[in-house]
């Protein structure tokens, strides 16, 4: 496999039933962002594909689809010609989504790694299910992803898509050359938050987001205000039956110092 040039990671449309419709909102893919940091410390080129920052609707009978067509995803991921294409799933409900533009991706580029990141990606057994029913995907990426995604992009980069390679990759499930789901060693979360570089807010277009009508159209926000989340912590000691938020970043609670925090504003990029 040649040398991986460009890692570009997706925010797929995302699609309600019609009688939810009012219910969607933007937001700034955070966890993109800081993806794709990781993956630029590694000295490599990545792009974020936010196809919720299109306006455009597609209706049916019963659902909405907001964001980018099909017909504009396969124009961008011709146009860029990732070698590496990550898929984030941030809620459950949006998992069709994933796995359509995923299909998308793979009929564009079917030698390109396709990679699935989140909720569903991280729960078992709906990973291993995943990987047995959709040949769309062919790695999933367990809990935090920043660490797994730099070794893994390097693993890729340097070396062919072969079991012994990707055996070397902690949090990973894939499927093997045999078709066999094989799931490597856990990945043990990031103890120091601070040791993350700064999310790459450059490559989010922040003045289409806060420009959409729809940004965080449920948070409160004064209209005209310019505001940005920022990720301060991670982990929960609670066990709320109705959250999934362990299997991706645990139990333990971690927080990042006030200096790594105020140091956000220094990007100059979120104001």
């Amino acid at each position: 496999m040649p040398d991986i040039p460009k890692v570009m990671l997706i925010n797929p449309p995302q699609t309600y039933p019609s009688e939810l419709e009012g219910e969607f909102q933007t937001y700034i893919p955070i966890g993109l962002a800081s993806l794709a940091a990781a993956v630029q410390n590694c000295n490599f080129t990545c792009e974020i594909l936010d196809c919720l920052l299109d306006t455009n609707t597609t209706t049916t009978q019963t659902t909405v689809r907001f964001g980018s067509t099909d017909e504009t995803i396969i124009k961008t991921i011709k146009a860029s010609k990732p070698t590496l294409i990550g898929i984030t799933n941030p809620f459950s409900m949006f998992i069709e989504d994933a796995l359509h533009v995923a299909r998308l991706a793979k009929a564009v580029r079917p030698e390109t790694p396709v990679i699935l990141g989140g909720i569903e990606a991280s729960i078992r057994p709906n990973a291993q299910l995943l990987l047995q029913q959709h040949q769309e995907i062919d790695i999933c990426v367990v809990g935090e992803g920043e660490a797994t995604l730099a070794h893994l992009t390097k693993v890729l980069a340097h070396s062919s898509f072969a079991d012994d390679d990707l055996r070397t990759v902690n949090g990973i499930i894939y499927r093997s050359s045999q078709g066999k789901v094989i799931e490597t060693s856990p990945r043990k979360f990031i103890a120091d938050l601070d040791k993350l570089p700064l999310p790459a807010y450059d490559l989010l277009n922040l003045d289409a987001i806060y420009d959409h009508p729809k940004y965080a159209l449920w948070r409160l926000r004064q209209d005209n205000v310019r505001c940005a989340p920022i990720h301060t912590s991670r982990g929960c000691p609670y066990k709320c039956n109705f959250c999934s938020v362990h299997s991706q970043v645990g139990y333990k609670y971690r927080s990042n110092s006030v200096h790594y925090v105020l140091s956000h504003h220094s990007t100059r990029h979120i104001c």
